[in-house]
């Protein structure tokens, strides 16, 4: 009986992405959640590894099978890497005693040193079965930590929000913090313009030269159009209504910038937007979507919007998100 590691089964926990079928989530929530391949488990040991980035606790072990072997033996073994010893109440547990179709908590050891994780320790889980007949399926386990900080690991961080209590000509966030990959920025927006509605432009690092900036755009306002890099508005990307819409009528958007820390990449955006910009119910709402570049490598620190005509109008917000 060989070992036989799963391609790219490789479980890393918290904060990382994993490998192959792995699965990844956050301290503090049930953080391992893993099919085991049948396929290839008769008369082989399955290992799976993975780190724990952040301090935490083992609190959890839950197994399941739908259909129990009936051929050999079958075991599971969790361990602590970095202790050596086994994380259960025992060295090994006998997968062939669970009830089928049904998911089983297992009895973890009362040694705490064992359950206890440091930022970067490790562990591993070995399903081992003794005959190549093996016939089970339909096999998973679930690890869940508790994380021993005041640490809260999030996908997305909210870095900058404002809401326009008067007229104001452009958005801009600031000097924005670091350490995410791509920025996600979602708003409504309405213009003072005296029609209905008002074209709005992007301005990175305060960035407004027409001629570093270039975009592709398709809208529908009851028909459906097409343009791109209109003169002298490269840097549009997206309309919302204007002054003449119907009262509380705002287009909301949701515009993505994409590795904009990078400084080996020209900046890539898109942006999605859709609102009211006339009364009725009849072929009176509007969509844009637009993908646009700014041709420059620099990493983006500042994100603005501004309008082609008019100023925002109070109520206008946005809201900017970091995703990790």
């Amino acid at each position: 009986m060989e070992p036989y590691k799963y391609p790219g089964s490789s479980l890393i926990v918290p904060g990382s992405s994993g490998g192959g079928g792995g699965t990844s989530a956050l301290v503090g929530i049930d953080i391992v959640r893993q099919d085991i391949p049948s396929q290839n488990q008769g008369g082989n040991s399955i290992i799976y590894e993975g780190y724990t980035p952040e301090a935490c606790t083992l609190a959890e072990i839950v197994v399941f099978m739908k259909t129990l072997n009936t051929q050999g033996t079958y075991t599971a073994t969790f361990t602590n890497v970095t202790t050596g010893n086994t994380v259960l109440g025992s060295a090994s547990f006998n997968m062939q005693t669970l009830s089928a179709n049904t998911w089983t908590a297992l009895t973890l050891t009362g040694t705490t040193s064992d359950l206890t994780f440091a930022a970067d320790d490790r562990f591993s889980v070995t399903f081992t079965s003794n005959d190549a007949a093996f016939d089970g399926s339909g096999i998973y386990f679930t690890m869940r930590f508790t994380s021993q900080t005041s640490y809260t690991p999030r996908a997305m961080d909210l870095l900058f929000s404002t809401t326009l209590t008067s007229t104001q000509a452009t958005i801009s966030t600031g000097t924005l913090p670091t350490g995410y990959r791509d920025l996600v920025i979602r708003g409504v927006l309405r213009s003072d313009r005296a029609f209905i509605g008002d074209n709005y432009q992007i301005i990175l690092n305060g960035d407004q030269n027409s001629a570093n900036y270039q975009y592709i755009r398709i809208f529908a306002t009851g028909s459906v159009g097409f343009q791109r890099n209109a003169t002298n508005l490269h840097r549009l990307i997206g309309y919302c209504v204007g002054n003449t819409a119907p009262a509380g009528a705002f287009n909301g958007f949701t515009l993505t910038v994409y590795n904009h820390e990078r400084t080996d990449v020209m900046k890539s955006y898109s942006n999605y937007d859709t609102g009211q910009p006339t009364a009725g119910t009849s072929n009176n709402n509007s969509i844009n979507y637009v993908g646009g570049q700014r041709r420059v490598t620099d990493a983006i620190t500042t994100v603005g919007l501004e309008l082609v005509t008019g100023d925002f109008l109070p109520g206008s917000s946005i809201a900017v998100y970091g995703l990790k």
